[in-house]
């Protein structure tokens, strides 16, 4: 599964260049690679990223689209959108790893689920 991001640049070191016809074949690739975590299509060019080798940087509209590798933790799902319910006052952490997000809800009696939000922030 991957999460999408319209008009967004990935900034960094490519891991691969290619030429594709759209922006899912584009994810595919990288999909296929098991050190992969990124794409960025733009214009029919693919650009692949490793974990850690890129940043993000908010563009003009129609800059490209993003994909990124979404894996869920061991005892979670991935799903797109919101989580539903309430988030839990004190529990909220900016700057966090997905797995650190993961454990603030297995450490929390309460926590059901969280939305780990813009691969940095963490809503348990």
């Amino acid at each position: 599964s991957y999460m999408k991001k319209f008009d967004i640049k990935l900034i960094g070191n490519i891991l691969h260049n290619f030429s594709f016809n759209s922006g899912i074949n584009c994810w595919h690739s990288c999909r296929d690679i098991r050190h992969c975590d990124a794409s960025h299509y733009q214009n029919k060019e693919c650009k692949l990223y490793s974990h850690g080798s890129y940043t993000q940087q908010e563009s003009k509209k129609g800059a490209g689209v993003a994909y990124f590798r979404a894996e869920a933790p061991d005892g979670y799902t991935v799903r797109v959108g919101d989580c539903p319910g309430n988030d839990i006052l004190g529990l909220h952490r900016n700057r966090v790893s997905l797995e650190e997000c993961a454990k603030l809800c297995d450490n929390d009696y309460r926590c059901k689920a969280f939305m780990w939000f813009d691969r940095h922030e963490c809503y348990p």
